[in-house]
């Protein structure tokens, strides 16, 4: 299967169990992780490593790079919450040198963004924000750089990148890589 399928079968997977959920904004990522019992251990990580889930030695945990911001702790969060709810059977105990190439990774990163930004609101609100999508990668990196982008990923507490690589995934922007967003 090609990444791009893996991440629409993860998104559609979390959409549908996300169906009869009230939509929270911002999501309470935490509370999933209390309703699971799965503890979260803030540490300061190798550089490049934002979490890891810790399984099969003892009750299953979550490292979090204590040196992530909180909106990137959130979408390490619902990444590796990504992977409890949908590949504990099948990952490693730690993550490979190349996890970020990962089919597993491209689908816990998809279902993180579309955990984070619930698909009713995220449409409801590319309609309000944007109107319609966008056409050019020029005018996908003017929006991502605006305060309109800003205040959209603020609201849902997710780093303004997260925001862009689903609004690419979602088919409001063109693929592409994009200018600085920081």
């Amino acid at each position: 299967m090609h990444a791009a399928q893996w991440a629409e079968s993860m998104r559609l997977a979390v959409r549908h169990a996300m169906a009869s959920q009230p939509v929270l904004i911002p999501v309470p990522v935490n509370q999933f992780y209390q309703q699971a019992g799965l503890p979260v251990v803030e540490a300061p990580l190798p550089t490049g490593l934002e979490s890891a889930i810790v399984l099969g030695v003892g009750d299953p945990f979550v490292l979090l790079n204590a040196q992530l911001g909180p909106f990137a702790q959130r979408f390490a969060l619902a990444h590796e919450l990504i992977h409890y709810w949908y590949h504990q059977s099948i990952l490693p105990y730690f993550p490979s040198p190349n996890h970020y190439q990962s089919p597993l990774d491209t689908e816990a990163n998809a279902g993180a963004a579309e955990l984070l930004l619930p698909y009713p609101w995220f449409m409801t609100t590319a309609h309000q924000v944007l109107g319609q999508p966008l056409r050019t990668l020029a005018a996908f990196t003017a929006f991502i750089t605006s305060p309109d982008a800003r205040r959209w990923a603020n609201q849902a507490r997710v780093t303004v990148p997260v925001l862009g690589y689903h609004l690419q995934d979602l088919g409001w922007a063109p693929l592409g890589k994009i200018g600085p967003t920081h």
